[in-house]
Protein backbone atom coordinates (compact mmCIF):
# COMPACT_ATOMS: atom_id res chain seq x y z
CA UNK A 1 0.00 0.00 0.00
CA UNK A 2 1.20 3.18 -1.08
CA UNK A 3 1.77 6.36 1.91
CA UNK A 4 -1.46 8.37 0.55
CA UNK A 5 -3.23 5.33 0.78
CA UNK A 6 -2.63 4.82 4.37
CA UNK A 7 -3.11 8.43 4.91
CA UNK A 8 -6.55 8.53 3.18
CA UNK A 9 -7.33 4.84 5.37
CA UNK A 10 -5.74 6.58 8.63
CA UNK A 11 -8.33 9.95 7.94
CA UNK A 12 -11.50 7.88 7.04
CA UNK A 13 -11.18 5.83 9.97
CA UNK A 14 -10.86 8.63 12.34
CA UNK A 15 -14.04 10.27 10.66
CA UNK A 16 -15.88 6.62 11.18
CA UNK A 17 -14.83 7.07 14.77
CA UNK A 18 -15.78 10.41 15.39
CA UNK A 19 -19.30 9.83 13.46
CA UNK A 20 -19.74 7.02 16.08
CA UNK A 21 -18.92 8.60 19.04
CA UNK A 22 -21.49 11.11 18.01
CA UNK A 23 -23.93 8.49 17.44
CA UNK A 24 -23.68 7.46 20.85
CA UNK A 25 -24.65 10.41 22.59
CA UNK A 26 -27.56 10.83 20.70
CA UNK A 27 -31.12 9.01 22.22
CA UNK A 28 -32.63 6.42 19.92
CA UNK A 29 -36.26 6.86 20.96
CA UNK A 30 -38.24 10.35 21.70
CA UNK A 31 -41.82 11.00 21.94
CA UNK A 32 -43.86 13.58 20.41
CA UNK A 33 -46.37 14.99 22.48
CA UNK A 34 -49.51 16.61 21.35
CA UNK A 35 -50.92 20.07 23.55
CA UNK A 36 -53.28 18.68 26.45
CA UNK A 37 -56.88 19.80 25.81
CA UNK A 38 -59.58 19.84 28.41
CA UNK A 39 -58.83 16.87 29.95
CA UNK A 40 -55.16 18.37 30.75
CA UNK A 41 -53.56 15.29 29.95
CA UNK A 42 -51.05 15.34 27.05
CA UNK A 43 -50.64 12.44 23.86
CA UNK A 44 -47.59 11.68 23.23
CA UNK A 45 -46.00 8.98 20.93
CA UNK A 46 -43.13 7.56 21.23
CA UNK A 47 -40.64 7.38 17.81
CA UNK A 48 -36.96 6.21 17.08
CA UNK A 49 -35.16 9.69 16.82
CA UNK A 50 -32.99 8.47 13.20
CA UNK A 51 -35.87 7.43 11.46
CA UNK A 52 -38.04 10.54 12.55
CA UNK A 53 -35.14 13.02 11.16
CA UNK A 54 -34.79 10.99 7.95
CA UNK A 55 -38.88 11.21 7.80
CA UNK A 56 -39.02 14.84 8.30
CA UNK A 57 -36.01 15.37 6.22
CA UNK A 58 -37.66 13.82 3.15
CA UNK A 59 -41.12 15.77 3.55
CA UNK A 60 -39.58 18.89 3.85
CA UNK A 61 -37.56 17.97 0.55
CA UNK A 62 -40.87 17.05 -0.94
CA UNK A 63 -42.59 20.60 0.43
CA UNK A 64 -39.48 21.99 -1.26
CA UNK A 65 -39.27 20.64 -4.49
CA UNK A 66 -41.19 23.00 -6.18
CA UNK A 67 -38.38 25.57 -5.22
CA UNK A 68 -35.96 23.22 -5.68
CA UNK A 69 -36.64 22.62 -8.96
CA UNK A 70 -36.56 26.44 -10.09
CA UNK A 71 -33.62 26.94 -8.63
CA UNK A 72 -31.59 24.08 -10.00
CA UNK A 73 -33.40 24.93 -13.78
CA UNK A 74 -31.96 28.92 -12.61
CA UNK A 75 -29.00 27.61 -12.22
CA UNK A 76 -29.14 25.29 -14.84
CA UNK A 77 -30.25 28.20 -17.36
CA UNK A 78 -27.00 30.69 -15.71
CA UNK A 79 -24.30 27.63 -16.55
CA UNK A 80 -25.78 26.94 -20.25
CA UNK A 81 -25.77 30.81 -20.72
CA UNK A 82 -22.54 30.90 -19.21
CA UNK A 83 -20.99 27.93 -21.26
CA UNK A 84 -22.68 29.37 -24.42
CA UNK A 85 -20.81 32.82 -24.04
CA UNK A 86 -17.76 30.94 -23.26
CA UNK A 87 -17.96 28.50 -26.27
CA UNK A 88 -18.92 32.19 -28.53
CA UNK A 89 -15.97 33.54 -27.29
CA UNK A 90 -13.89 30.25 -27.91
CA UNK A 91 -15.06 30.12 -31.39
CA UNK A 92 -14.55 33.97 -32.05
CA UNK A 93 -11.32 33.44 -30.67
CA UNK A 94 -11.35 30.36 -33.18
CA UNK A 95 -12.27 32.56 -36.04
CA UNK A 96 -9.53 35.40 -35.31
CA UNK A 97 -7.00 32.96 -35.01
CA UNK A 98 -7.80 31.18 -38.76
CA UNK A 99 -8.10 34.44 -40.46
CA UNK A 100 -4.69 35.59 -38.52
CA UNK A 101 -3.46 32.46 -40.01
CA UNK A 102 -5.15 33.25 -43.23
CA UNK A 103 -3.86 36.01 -43.33
CA UNK A 104 -0.57 35.03 -42.37
CA UNK A 105 -0.27 32.49 -45.18
CA UNK A 106 -0.95 35.23 -47.83
CA UNK A 107 1.62 37.44 -46.87
CA UNK A 108 3.67 34.61 -46.66
CA UNK A 109 2.61 33.15 -50.54
CA UNK A 110 2.39 36.76 -51.53
CA UNK A 111 6.45 37.00 -50.37
CA UNK A 112 7.34 34.21 -52.00
CA UNK A 113 5.91 34.77 -55.07
CA UNK A 114 7.95 38.41 -55.09
CA UNK A 115 10.92 36.07 -54.44
CA UNK A 116 10.65 34.08 -57.19
CA UNK A 117 9.37 36.46 -59.50
CA UNK A 118 12.51 38.28 -58.83
CA UNK A 119 14.41 35.62 -59.16
CA UNK A 120 12.85 34.47 -62.13
CA UNK A 121 13.26 38.52 -63.86
CA UNK A 122 16.77 38.36 -62.23
CA UNK A 123 17.76 35.39 -63.86
CA UNK A 124 16.36 36.36 -67.05
CA UNK A 125 17.83 39.23 -67.04
CA UNK A 126 21.39 37.81 -66.80
CA UNK A 127 20.36 35.45 -69.26
CA UNK A 128 19.16 37.73 -71.46
CA UNK A 129 22.77 39.50 -70.80
CA UNK A 130 24.73 37.06 -70.98
CA UNK A 131 22.74 35.70 -74.69
CA UNK A 132 23.59 39.31 -75.65
CA UNK A 133 27.53 39.21 -75.04
CA UNK A 134 28.01 36.12 -76.33
CA UNK A 135 25.90 37.00 -80.11
CA UNK A 136 28.18 40.19 -80.12
CA UNK A 137 31.04 38.27 -78.98
CA UNK A 138 30.36 36.00 -82.23
CA UNK A 139 29.24 38.48 -84.61
CA UNK A 140 32.32 40.73 -83.51
CA UNK A 141 35.10 38.08 -83.41
CA UNK A 142 38.41 36.77 -85.32
CA UNK A 143 37.45 34.78 -88.17
CA UNK A 144 39.97 33.67 -90.43
CA UNK A 145 39.20 32.13 -93.86
CA UNK A 146 41.52 30.83 -96.65
CA UNK A 147 40.64 33.58 -99.55
CA UNK A 148 43.54 32.22 -102.09
CA UNK A 149 46.39 30.83 -102.79
CA UNK A 150 49.12 33.03 -104.17
CA UNK A 151 51.51 31.35 -106.74
CA UNK A 152 54.89 33.17 -107.97
CA UNK A 153 56.82 31.87 -110.74
CA UNK A 154 60.52 31.83 -110.58
CA UNK A 155 62.31 32.27 -113.87
CA UNK A 156 65.46 31.91 -115.49
CA UNK A 157 67.14 35.46 -117.14
CA UNK A 158 65.32 36.45 -120.60
CA UNK A 159 67.40 35.87 -123.25
CA UNK A 160 67.38 37.40 -126.81
CA UNK A 161 65.31 36.17 -129.55
CA UNK A 162 66.51 35.44 -133.10
CA UNK A 163 63.94 37.10 -134.73
CA UNK A 164 64.16 41.13 -134.32
CA UNK A 165 66.18 40.92 -130.89
CA UNK A 166 62.98 40.54 -129.38
CA UNK A 167 62.84 39.35 -125.30
CA UNK A 168 62.28 35.72 -124.51
CA UNK A 169 61.36 35.25 -121.15
CA UNK A 170 63.26 32.18 -119.57
CA UNK A 171 62.09 29.42 -118.47
CA UNK A 172 60.22 28.84 -115.01
CA UNK A 173 62.09 26.83 -112.91
CA UNK A 174 61.02 27.34 -109.61
CA UNK A 175 57.30 27.45 -108.37
CA UNK A 176 56.47 28.93 -105.18
CA UNK A 177 53.14 28.72 -103.05
CA UNK A 178 51.63 30.52 -100.28
CA UNK A 179 48.14 30.87 -99.00
CA UNK A 180 45.83 33.85 -98.05
CA UNK A 181 43.98 34.00 -95.27
CA UNK A 182 41.92 36.61 -94.60
CA UNK A 183 40.06 38.32 -90.99
CA UNK A 184 36.54 38.55 -91.57
CA UNK A 185 35.66 39.50 -88.32
CA UNK A 186 35.71 43.34 -86.50
CA UNK A 187 38.28 42.70 -84.47
CA UNK A 188 41.93 41.70 -84.67
CA UNK A 189 42.88 37.72 -84.41
CA UNK A 190 45.84 37.91 -82.18
CA UNK A 191 48.64 35.47 -80.94
CA UNK A 192 48.08 33.82 -84.37
CA UNK A 193 50.86 30.53 -85.09
CA UNK A 194 50.55 29.00 -88.66
CA UNK A 195 52.14 25.64 -90.76
CA UNK A 196 51.85 25.07 -94.19
CA UNK A 197 53.47 21.58 -96.21
CA UNK A 198 53.19 20.29 -99.00
CA UNK A 199 54.07 16.59 -100.40
CA UNK A 200 53.46 14.61 -103.68
CA UNK A 201 51.71 11.34 -103.86
CA UNK A 202 51.47 8.81 -106.39
CA UNK A 203 47.85 8.80 -105.94
CA UNK A 204 45.05 10.36 -103.89
CA UNK A 205 46.15 11.09 -100.37
CA UNK A 206 45.65 7.71 -98.05
CA UNK A 207 42.79 7.39 -95.98
CA UNK A 208 44.55 7.43 -92.86
CA UNK A 209 47.52 10.09 -93.61
CA UNK A 210 47.78 12.82 -90.66
CA UNK A 211 48.58 15.75 -92.95
CA UNK A 212 52.11 16.66 -90.66
CA UNK A 213 53.67 20.05 -89.59
CA UNK A 214 56.51 20.84 -91.70
CA UNK A 215 59.26 23.40 -90.82
CA UNK A 216 57.33 26.40 -91.89
CA UNK A 217 55.65 27.97 -89.14
CA UNK A 218 54.73 31.55 -89.26
CA UNK A 219 53.27 34.03 -86.59
CA UNK A 220 50.94 36.57 -87.10
CA UNK A 221 48.48 39.66 -86.17
CA UNK A 222 45.94 40.29 -88.56
CA UNK A 223 43.71 43.21 -88.46
CA UNK A 224 39.72 43.21 -89.18
CA UNK A 225 39.10 42.62 -92.55
CA UNK A 226 42.80 42.74 -93.72
CA UNK A 227 44.53 39.47 -95.14
CA UNK A 228 48.00 38.00 -94.51
CA UNK A 229 50.12 35.44 -96.38
CA UNK A 230 51.37 32.44 -94.97
CA UNK A 231 54.98 31.33 -95.04
CA UNK A 232 56.05 30.09 -98.61
CA UNK A 233 56.96 26.76 -99.87
CA UNK A 234 58.80 26.09 -103.29
CA UNK A 235 58.66 22.77 -105.58
CA UNK A 236 60.96 22.45 -108.59
CA UNK A 237 58.97 23.24 -111.84
CA UNK A 238 59.79 19.72 -113.58
CA UNK A 239 58.05 18.23 -110.84
CA UNK A 240 54.71 19.86 -111.90
CA UNK A 241 55.04 20.17 -115.44
CA UNK A 242 56.43 17.13 -116.06
CA UNK A 243 54.78 14.44 -113.51
CA UNK A 244 55.21 11.23 -112.74
CA UNK A 245 52.09 9.12 -114.27
CA UNK A 246 49.39 9.48 -111.76
CA UNK A 247 51.32 11.81 -109.49
CA UNK A 248 49.16 14.35 -107.54
CA UNK A 249 50.19 17.15 -105.66
CA UNK A 250 48.58 18.33 -102.09
CA UNK A 251 49.36 21.62 -100.31
CA UNK A 252 48.20 21.95 -96.51
CA UNK A 253 48.28 23.73 -93.54
CA UNK A 254 46.77 25.07 -90.26
CA UNK A 255 46.55 28.81 -88.70
CA UNK A 256 45.91 29.08 -84.96
CA UNK A 257 44.62 32.01 -83.04
CA UNK A 258 42.94 33.96 -80.33
CA UNK A 259 40.36 36.67 -80.28
CA UNK A 260 40.28 40.20 -78.36
CA UNK A 261 37.77 38.08 -76.01
CA UNK A 262 38.98 36.26 -72.62
CA UNK A 263 35.77 34.88 -72.07
CA UNK A 264 36.50 32.43 -75.70
CA UNK A 265 38.81 29.69 -76.59
CA UNK A 266 41.75 29.66 -79.20
CA UNK A 267 40.15 29.08 -82.87
CA UNK A 268 41.75 26.64 -85.15
CA UNK A 269 41.47 26.53 -89.43
CA UNK A 270 43.09 23.45 -90.87
CA UNK A 271 43.04 23.63 -94.71
CA UNK A 272 44.22 21.11 -97.65
CA UNK A 273 44.30 21.90 -101.18
CA UNK A 274 45.30 19.36 -104.22
CA UNK A 275 47.83 21.01 -107.12
CA UNK A 276 45.97 20.81 -110.07
CA UNK A 277 48.13 20.91 -112.99
CA UNK A 278 47.58 20.81 -116.68
CA UNK A 279 49.54 21.86 -120.19
CA UNK A 280 46.94 23.15 -122.59
CA UNK A 281 47.38 22.19 -125.89
CA UNK A 282 46.69 24.75 -128.10
CA UNK A 283 49.02 27.26 -126.32
CA UNK A 284 51.12 24.78 -124.65
CA UNK A 285 50.55 27.62 -121.43
CA UNK A 286 51.26 25.58 -118.37
CA UNK A 287 48.25 26.04 -116.35
CA UNK A 288 47.83 25.44 -112.32
CA UNK A 289 44.59 25.46 -110.37
CA UNK A 290 43.79 24.36 -106.44
CA UNK A 291 41.32 22.08 -105.57
CA UNK A 292 40.31 21.49 -101.56
CA UNK A 293 40.19 18.50 -100.57
CA UNK A 294 37.69 16.67 -98.75
CA UNK A 295 39.52 16.12 -95.61
CA UNK A 296 41.78 19.11 -93.37
CA UNK A 297 39.55 21.77 -94.52
CA UNK A 298 37.51 22.91 -91.07
CA UNK A 299 37.04 25.29 -88.41
CA UNK A 300 37.56 25.43 -84.50
CA UNK A 301 35.73 21.83 -83.21
CA UNK A 302 35.18 20.32 -86.31
CA UNK A 303 39.63 20.42 -87.08
CA UNK A 304 40.96 16.66 -87.60
CA UNK A 305 43.44 17.54 -84.97
CA UNK A 306 43.22 19.27 -81.71
CA UNK A 307 45.27 23.28 -80.79
CA UNK A 308 48.83 22.77 -80.42
CA UNK A 309 49.05 23.79 -76.71
CA UNK A 310 52.46 25.27 -77.72
CA UNK A 311 50.84 27.75 -79.63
Amino acid sequence: MSRRAKIIWIVGTALLLVLLLVLRFIPYHGQICEPAGEAKVANCTSYQLLPFIVFEVAQFLDKMSGAITAVATIAIAIFTFTLKRAADKLWEAGERQLHLLGETLAAQSRDMQASIQAATDSNAAITSDQIAVTNAERQLRAYVTVQDINMVNHRLANRVGTLHDNIVPGAVHTYRFSVILKNGGMTPAINARTNINHNRFNSTIPADFHFPDSTNFGNALIGPQLVWHTPSITTQAAELETPLVGALHYLWGWIEYDDIFSSTTRHRREFCFKIECERLQSTNEFWVGFAPHSKFNAADEDCLRHIDPAG
